[in-house]
């Protein structure tokens, strides 16, 4: 006897491999390229870099557009232009120099201009499978969103390597180029199949006049999202900016800087592990209590910073780290649709993608300037103390799961 599929399912694959492909696009995988750009097109690495800063804030200020898009816009529609803009976006930076030639325009604005089409298109992807999983499950929510962690973590910490393999074979432009007709030509057949659940309330793609609506955006003025948002804020900030600062900030506390990335493979496979269970007390305990939680790990982990010399307190990064990790998947994923439910589910995941991104590109500044006032030190002695504060902030929220 055969089984019938629940068509939520399949949805959850699509929109989460779509999401987890689009890593070819994140920050680790244009770190190989770096050199041979900047020799080809004459800009240095810090021209590359700024570029891609202002892209990311580009893109964080464009996502709350974007989340509305997608709740007035059918899903395989959404879905479809991601895929082309991602798609046209690697063709075009691949021919970045004869483009730039041809308009008159100079290579850091076509490189600012193609990194912000593709970051925006990045956290669009993860807007439309947040969505779609808090659109086709309730009950099995929790589950939904354990696979799909599964799902990115397993691919996107496979693509750094696939890039540095692909980069000796080709050089960027062939690579890029090739990427995104690729991209294009394998998922756009398959966003033929993404759908929602529920009929959009509009039949028509909302005008440009509709885009701000007052009953769309009630969310904003409740207290619990902007306590849980800056929670997330937060985290983003801290995550960036030791990533980007790992290196000198183990050199600045006497520390092997090898130990620690060797510790990150331990990390990811307890993070995925904590979304698993996560998911699962997130029913039991609602939102509040795991973002509390949540900020406990956040804090464990920026105290073992300061103390990393020692090797408990090692121990502690991982284990903050891993916990951290892991529940962020989860309360990105679940927290939206329980607090505020699922009409307006693509707007209010365009503003938290937004906060995040912010948060994300100002990291690695925001550890530079407090690093030349003072020391890395200040930066979690900061981090701490915002984070503890946030925690207090949460005895204020009351939420009721929304029926």
């Amino acid at each position: 006897m055969l089984v019938k599929l629940y068509y939520g399912w399949i949805l959850l694959v699509i929109v989460t491999f779509m999401e987890a492909l689009s890593a070819f696009g994140r920050t680790s995988a244009f770190s190989p390229f770096l050199e041979q750009l900047g020799k080809d097109l004459h800009v240095s690495q810090n021209t590359i870099s700024a570029s891609y800063t202002l892209a990311n804030l580009t893109a964080g200020l464009l996502l709350p557009c974007i989340g509305k898009l997608f709740d007035g816009l059918p899903g395989y529609l959404f879905s479809s232009l991601l895929v082309i803009a991602f798609g046209m976006s690697f063709i075009i930076l691949g021919h970045c120099r004869e483009i730039s030639i041809l308009l008159g325009v100079s290579c850091p604005l076509m490189l600012w201009m193609g990194f912000s089409s593709i970051r925006t298109c990045i956290r669009g992807f993860e807007v439309l499978d947040r969505s779609m999983v808090a659109i086709w499950f309730d009950k099995q929510r929790k589950w939904a969103t354990s696979l799909a962690c599964l799902i990115l973590a397993v691919i996107a910490s496979a693509i750094p390597w696939i890039v540095y393999k692909l980069n000796q074979r080709y050089t960027w432009q062939a690579l890029w180029m090739l990427q995104g007709s690729y991209f294009i030509l394998i998922l756009l057949p398959f966003c033929l199949f993404i759908k929602k659940k529920h009929a959009p309330i509009r039949k028509q793609p909302p005008r440009l006049s509709r885009l701000l609506k007052d009953r769309d955006f009630n969310f904003l003025k409740t207290y619990a999202f902007w306590i849980f948002t800056a929670i997330l804020f937060l985290q983003a900030l801290q995550n960036t900016g030791l990533a980007f600062h790992l290196v000198p900030i183990c050199k600045e506390l006497k520390v092997n800087p090898e130990s620690i990335l060797k510790s990150i493979m331990g990390i990811s496979v307890l993070s995925i592990i904590i979304s698993f269970i996560a998911s699962d007390f997130f029913d039991k305990w609602g939102p509040k209590q795991l973002f509390a939680c949540f900020c406990l790990s956040n804090l464990l982990w920026g105290v073992s910073v300061l103390f990393l010399s020692c090797k408990l307190s090692q121990y502690a990064f991982i284990v903050g780290c891993g916990f951290s990790w892991g529940m962020n998947h989860s309360l990105m994923y679940m927290t939206w649709p329980y607090v505020f439910g699922t009409q307006n589910i693509g707007t209010i995941n365009g503003f938290v993608s937004a906060f995040v991104c912010l948060g994300s590109s100002l990291g690695p500044l925001f550890f530079s300037c407090l690093k030349s006032l003072y020391s890395y030190q200040c930066v979690f002695y900061f981090l701490c103390i915002a984070t503890s504060l946030a925690l207090i902030g949460l005895k204020r929220v009351t939420v009721e799961r929304y029926i």
